[in-house]
């Protein structure tokens, strides 16, 4: 008796998901090979260019014609309703998104450069992520590196008006982390303090962590633990405020003098299955 076997084919799905890139090919550019994103510019024959490529040239690189100032609606319509996979797709993103999202993803998405830990305007600096710590250290030699699953950092001066970002490294468990502390001067969190560690790696990386930040003054105590996040989440975490967050009032009551001095522990996280322990 011959045992029957069940295919889990599913041509939908497949025909789903051949459309998409059909579609989505038709707006490559001929040139480079990414997506010409609207405005799309034709030339008189009707091919498009995306629009660095089609600054750059006088002509169609197709047919010679001249590169026309026609716009292809048509596929302006369909690069609005497409799904496109991320420009950093050859790196392992397998992310899709519509036209709207492309951007936002992709200044983010962890398979793509990041910037300074410092910020865009303290540093212009951006690449790949395994050469963050080394052009940290190379060009910021103000900052520290410490070493040790246990340590204590100092921000000093925290009661400056201005606002700030004090950045120390963190290495340990063969891992570099970037521990944080910034005082935000902005309308919506104006003298308001937030503490964070980020893990140099991928966010799957970084949920194997978990810190600790505490701050101890002579009569109180502030502690914060949560899993790391990846650097290229630092944004989305400045954001929604995923730290440890404290007011000037506060930061009073825990100062040393003009100082605030944090213990950071980094340790590795339990086990992730049935995950619900943060």
């Amino acid at each position: 008796m011959m045992a029957s076997v069940t295919s889990m084919f599913n041509p939908t799905r497949a025909q789903t998901t051949t459309s998409i890139s059909q579609m989505s090919s038709l707006l490559e550019c001929p040139v480079c090979r990414d997506y010409a994103l609207p405005p799309i510019m034709q030339c008189e024959n009707g091919h498009h260019l995306c629009a660095p490529c089609r600054k750059n040239v006088t002509m169609c690189p197709v047919c010679r014609a001249p590169k026309g100032k026609n716009r292809n609606l048509a596929l302006e319509k369909l690069a609005d309703t497409t799904l496109f996979p991320c420009k950093y797709r050859f790196k392992g993103c397998t992310t899709s998104i519509l036209i709207a999202d492309k951007k936002k993803h992709e200044n983010s998405c962890e398979h793509g450069p990041c910037g300074c830990v410092l910020g865009r305007k303290s540093c212009k600096w951006r690449g790949p992520l395994e050469r963050l710590v080394g052009h940290i250290l190379s060009t910021h030699d103000f900052v520290p590196r410490l070493q040790g699953e246990n340590v204590v950092v100092t921000a000093t001066n925290f009661r400056r008006v201005e606002a700030f970002c004090w950045v120390a490294l963190q290495s340990c468990l063969g891992r570099d982390f970037v521990v944080m502390l910034k005082k935000r001067n902005n309308r919506a969190s104006r003298n308001r303090f937030f503490g964070v560690v980020l893990l140099v790696g991928s966010s799957e990386e970084a949920r194997r962590f978990l810190y600790r930040l505490e701050l101890c003054g002579a009569e109180h105590r502030l502690s914060w633990s949560a899993r790391t996040r990846n650097l290229h989440s630092q944004a989305e975490t400045d954001r929604s405020g995923d730290g440890l967050v404290f007011d000037v009032s506060t930061a009073e009551r825990l100062g040393n003098g003009a100082d605030l001095i944090m213990d950071v522990t980094i340790s590795v996280a339990p086990s992730l299955c049935g995950d619900n322990v943060l």
